[in-house]
């Protein structure tokens, strides 16, 4: 068993689903040494059961690592790790991985200096990497950076839409663009602002004056399966290319490509079945021009 190494210090409720929880491990770096790159992930665990987790806090946040988590209703497994948390009092100890990794971050897909605006689509908790980048970059009075986001949420109810006035927030001050979106709309007559899937946002004339172009944006899309294949469904005709090498392989894009589509995908399940030869020829046929 491993040993634990961290100390569950707040937890924050959305609802009894939904928890921010911030973890504070016992070795942290020192100011100004280097810990992780914003989007990237790292394992929490408790009584031998481990899952990674995307990480929302940024890298000069010293006091604690912040994960922002979902209750698995449908565990995959007969001892799912959030079962475990939800029943975890402030105080209690837990395991944190000792490496902090992941290549969904910018530095590593197109570099932090990359001038194209940087779409970020986030289904649900997908939205934590993200959150690590936008803090990142608010930290450090980064307005130009802040300028190129563009950060969609999409949740099933308004009372998900977690780090919101955080995010209108960093949209006030620094010029981001943030467009929530919510898929079930029905019984919350104060919701006004857009319906529907996160990636139906991908759609002809729904983000307004944004160019959907590779030349002008690169698109990052974090969450579960429906919310990948929808979104690449949906920007395989305007040119993307997935930085992914399996799917690449899948429809037919040459490796010499240079992407402009990188997702971080929750669930283990190819975004695309490679047995659904209707559905592959029809993907074929949407990719734009390279």
């Amino acid at each position: 068993m491993t040993a634990d190494n961290a100390t569950l210090v707040e937890r924050i409720e959305l609802d009894p689903t939904l928890v921010i929880f911030r973890i504070r491990p016992d070795a942290i770096p020192a100011p100004g040494e280097p810990w992780f790159l914003p989007g990237q992930y790292v394992t929490i665990g408790a009584k031998a059961i481990q899952r990674a987790y995307s990480i929302a806090s940024e890298p000069a946040e010293r006091r604690w690592l912040e994960f922002y988590i979902r209750f698995a209703r449908d565990p995959a497994t007969e001892s799912p790790l959030t079962h475990l948390l939800w029943a975890m009092p402030v105080g209690a100890r837990l395991h944190l991985g000792e490496k902090i990794a992941g290549r969904f971050t910018l530095e590593r897909t197109v570099a932090v200096a990359d001038t194209r605006a940087k779409l970020m689509v986030a289904a649900g908790t997908g939205l934590a990497p993200f959150i690590s980048m936008m803090r990142r970059a608010k930290r450090a009075g980064d307005a130009a950076a802040l300028g190129r986001f563009v950060i969609l949420h999409g949740v099933s109810h308004p009372h998900e839409l977690a780090y919101r006035d955080e995010l209108a927030e960093a949209a006030s001050r620094y010029g981001l663009r943030y467009l929530p979106t919510v898929s079930r709309p029905a019984g919350h007559p104060e919701w006004t602002g857009l319906t529907g899937r996160v990636e139906s946002l991908l759609e002809d004339g729904r983000l307004g004056s944004l160019m959907l172009r590779p030349d002008q944006a690169v698109v990052y899309v974090c969450g579960f399966r429906d919310t990948i294949a929808g979104s690449v469904r949906r920007l395989l005709g305007r040119g993307y290319v997935p930085e992914d090498r399996r799917l690449r392989r899948l429809i037919g894009i040459a490796e010499t490509a240079p992407p402009s589509l990188y997702f971080e995908q929750y669930d283990i399940e190819p975004v695309f079945d490679p047995n659904d030869h209707a559905l592959i020829a029809a993907l074929r046929a949407e990719l734009g021009p390279e």
